[in-house]
């Protein structure tokens, strides 16, 4: 048998810092849930991966403004959130990602909350990375990748990267376009 885990890092302070999941599961509100990803066929694109899910709130538990709710003030934009399946044992994750919008139903006959979020990818599609063409060096296909994720914040600890392939020459230094 499967079991999910749906958690929201409420408490996070920095989206592209570590997440802590910890006492953060909201499962057991979660009415339905659809992750989405993978080719679309009518573009011929990857777009990232989504995450739709409706919760159950007729407590008022969810809704941002509400000022007696616990999570009240905690609840915003760009909150990591993870779905884990357990199955034989073993976990897998699948998906991680950050809620990209919040649409709250607050009618007699629809008490709940929508949450929709978007993976790393659209992350990365927002971000602005720069490269210096001035100030090149030697490194690893791999690590020039993990170059430009880390510039658009996407930390070590959530990703797989092959670091060992063949060096390539001369990629430039990569960092994350900041407005002065």
């Amino acid at each position: 048998m499967i079991s999910y885990h749906i958690c929201i890092d409420w408490d996070c302070a920095d989206w592209a810092g570590a997440h802590d999941f910890t006492d953060d599961e909201v499962t057991d509100d979660v009415k339905r849930f659809r992750i989405a990803r993978g080719r679309d066929r009518d573009s011929s694109s990857y777009p990232a991966a989504t995450l739709e899910m409706t919760l159950e709130n007729s407590s008022g538990k969810y809704y941002p403004t509400l000022t007696t709710s616990p999570l009240y003030p905690k609840i915003r934009l760009w909150l990591p959130v993870r779905v884990q399946a357990e199955y034989d044992g073993s976990t897998y994750t699948l998906f991680y990602g950050y809620l990209n919008r919040i649409s709250a139903f607050p009618l007699r006959n629809r008490q709940d909350i929508y949450f929709y979020a978007t993976d790393g990818i659209d992350l990365l599609a927002r971000s602005i990375v720069v490269q210096d063409m001035d100030d090149k060096k030697v490194m690893s296909d791999g690590a020039a990748i993990g170059k430009i994720l880390d510039a658009a914040g996407w930390s070590a600890d959530r990703r797989n990267l092959d670091l060992d392939g063949g060096d390539i020459t001369s990629f430039p230094d990569t960092f994350e376009y900041t407005k002065d």
